[in-house]
């Protein structure tokens, strides 16, 4: 019964050396975190859009997707019709996620209409706000698999004659190069107008992209400079 008692002992001790040592194994192991160090592309659009400095997006994003929306994973297509105030001109853009993994945008789109012989009409393409769209700064925009995104354009209508109608809208996703296509006749009456019309005739505003529609929309609580 003694020599029993002696070994039952040494099985207990051998056991709880093993444990202590895959403890201290344990206590001894690091978690490492890869960083990424890829600075994100330069943003390219034709034509340019002209963006205020301080509503330039920041340059490190955190968040749930790891790459940058490319013009190969998304859609575009025409949103719901927009309740325009007078003499506005309105088109809500829908970017949609068709690729199998998520994705951000984070930034204004290049935006660029053209008439039926392919001519850009001569607007000043602006990443800013008005009666219409929103003041509001860029922020960054996670589109899993099958999530779209929104982007409000808009112009004051021409007092004048107008000049080109534009048929085609390109539009270039933030920090890409390349464009989507959308055939816009029929939708809303995006054109030039004639020289000597009203300066502000001649501005195509643009929101940044944005989660929601509603984000798109001036909110009304900040000031906008008439026209």
């Amino acid at each position: 019964m003694e020599t029993k008692g002696r070994l039952i002992g040494g099985w207990a001790w051998a056991a709880m050396g093993a444990a202590l040592g895959l403890g201290i194994a344990a206590c001894g192991t690091t978690a490492t975190q890869s960083i990424p160090t890829t600075k994100p592309k330069t943003q390219i659009s034709l034509p340019s859009v002209v963006v205020p400095t301080s509503q330039v997006p920041p340059t490190s994003p955190v968040g749930l997707a790891s790459v940058k929306c490319s013009t190969s994973q998304l859609s575009l297509a025409a949103g719901a019709p927009v309740s325009e105030m007078t003499q506005q001109t309105s088109l809500m853009l829908v970017l949609t996620n068709i690729g199998r993994t998520p994705c951000y945008m984070n930034g204004y789109p290049g935006i660029g209409l053209y008439d039926q012989e392919g001519t850009l009409l001569p607007l000043s393409y602006k990443g800013s706000g008005d009666l219409m769209v929103t003041l509001s700064s860029p922020t960054r925009v996670d589109l899993g698999p099958g999530i779209s995104a929104y982007v409000l354009i808009n112009k004051n209508a021409c007092i004048e004659a107008e000049v080109l109608q534009a048929t085609t809208l390109h539009l270039t996703p933030p920090n890409d190069s390349s464009a989507l296509t959308l055939d816009i006749q029929g939708l809303r009456p995006l054109d030039s107008c004639e020289s000597g019309d009203v300066p502000a005739t001649s501005e195509l505003d643009i929101s940044p992209v944005e989660a929601t529609e509603a984000l798109t929309y001036y909110s009304g609580t900040d000031e906008v400079t008439e026209p």
